[in-house]
């Protein structure tokens, strides 16, 4: 366990107390499509925008939020700027950035698949660029969808491996199923198994119960967490932190350079957050009203790991905890 948990990752920890054993902790979490998640640049992962130098020279900054349709996987996308329009070299440098993008699993034969996207130009020394997660425009999917998906020995959690119970192990599974077909069980996917690897058969077991009983038009992705955990005995988990603490405990934090005001984003203000990194990115939102300046960094929260060492991980995989982001600014 390195030094850097020692200090900061466990300042983020807390002991919680287990209220029943083998039961779902989370909801039927439904995926719209995995088409957005492959969005991607053949510049490289973090490829962004270019600051324009004129702009750069009178500290100009913008945001331009841009919409990109895809009709194949192996070609550019078409560009519409939506908003920012009147900021030509900002404009310029999204559409160059454009050129790059990618689907490479889009369907073949599919519809267009149309992507929104925000890019943030803040005119500091780093001459940052932010942006936000690539989203659908329909993703109002699966309306209907928990209501479809039924067991079909009507169990209502796994069972707990008797070996572990014995042995007082607890730990989480993430599960994420594809239902292709109606009555037929779904295909199945660990994305976080458990260091003990009773629970993830047990899991297994389960969920190959799961039938959806509805006509599906399209696959149906699916996730769900299960916990096991034992009433009354103590485990970690994430507990509330100023921003300071959290960003400390945070892998690599600098890695990717950024720039934040936060005193345009109608500061002090909360985020809350449902840790899920390094298989997906966090869930996050603000607490009371929703500030649209703020999208970015959001979205940046996201993309943040803690550095804690693995079997933890699994324990706090899927906890919510509230961050307290004070005025000032952000600068790595």
């Amino acid at each position: 366990m390195s030094r850097i948990f020692h200090r900061f990752g466990a300042a983020l920890l807390c002991l919680s107390t287990g209220f029943a054993w083998g039961a779902p902790h989370t909801e039927f979490r439904f995926e719209p499509s995995a088409t957005a998640a492959c969005f991607t640049s053949t510049a490289g992962p973090d490829a962004r925008p270019s600051y324009p130098d004129a702009a750069y020279l009178r500290k100009e900054g913008a945001t331009i939020k841009a919409e990109f349709t895809f009709e194949s996987g192996v070609d550019k996308p078409r560009v519409k700027i939506l908003s920012g329009g009147d900021q030509s070299l900002f404009v310029d440098s999204v559409e160059r950035h454009a050129r790059n993008l990618r689907l490479p699993c889009f369907p073949v034969g599919g519809p267009p698949v149309v992507l929104e996207q925000e890019y943030v130009f803040v005119p500091n020394d780093g001459r940052k660029v932010a942006w936000t997660i690539a989203r659908k425009r329909d993703d109002a999917f699966a309306a209907a969808g928990k209501a479809c998906i039924k067991h079909v020995e009507g169990e209502e959690r796994p069972d707990y491996p008797q070996r572990a119970k014995t042995e007082g192990l607890m730990g989480n599974v993430l599960a994420e199923m594809v239902f292709r077909r109606p009555d037929t069980p779904p295909e199945v996917r660990l994305l976080d198994p458990s260091p003990h690897r009773d629970f993830a058969r047990a899991v297994l077991a389960y969920v190959a119960g799961y039938r959806v009983t509805c006509v599906l038009d399209e696959p149906i992705t699916a996730s769900q967490m299960f916990n096991f955990r034992f009433e009354g005995m103590p485990y970690q988990a994430l507990k509330d932190a100023p921003l300071a603490p959290f960003l400390r405990g945070v892998k690599d934090v600098a890695a990717r350079p950024v720039f934040f005001d936060l005193n345009l984003m109608s500061c002090p203000f909360d985020v809350r957050l449902v840790y899920w990194q390094p298989i997906r990115a966090n869930e996050t939102g603000e607490v009371g009203d929703a500030v649209a300046a703020r999208r970015p960094f959001l979205d940046w929260l996201a993309t943040l790991q803690l550095n804690v060492p693995p079997k933890v991980q699994n324990i706090i995989l899927g906890d919510t905890m509230t961050i307290a982001v004070p005025c000032g600014t952000i600068d790595f």
